[in-house]
């Protein structure tokens, strides 16, 4: 079973790839690849269900090519995640909950 945390510290560490700007834009695909790299045995649905506990819980901003936000509806998941790419930014909480995971 994989753990939140383990997740939540791969796809932080692609956000932080650059720490002075704390973003990062892919397809799906390009973040379940990433995330691999850390946490090999993560599905798209893992990917999915991270990002919507990281969204929630105030550490990153979602955003697709159009500029809209995610909207944490359910309903909006299939579009919003699987069709072309999305970006994700660190917020101030974030940023903390990072430094946590990294020296923690």
């Amino acid at each position: 079973m994989i753990k939140d945390e383990d997740l939540d510290h791969a796809i932080l560490r692609i956000v932080f790839h650059r720490p002075s700007e704390p973003t990062y834009q892919g397809s799906s695909g390009d973040w379940l690849r990433l995330v691999q790299r850390d946490v090999p045995e993560a599905d798209f649905i893992d990917l999915k269900l991270a990002f919507t506990r990281l969204r929630n819980n105030r550490k990153v901003h979602l955003i697709n090519d159009d500029g809209i936000p995610y909207s944490g509806n359910e309903a909006d998941d299939e579009r919003f995640f699987y069709t072309g790419r999305f970006t994700a930014s660190a917020t101030d909480e974030g940023r903390s909950y990072w430094n946590r995971l990294r020296h923690g």
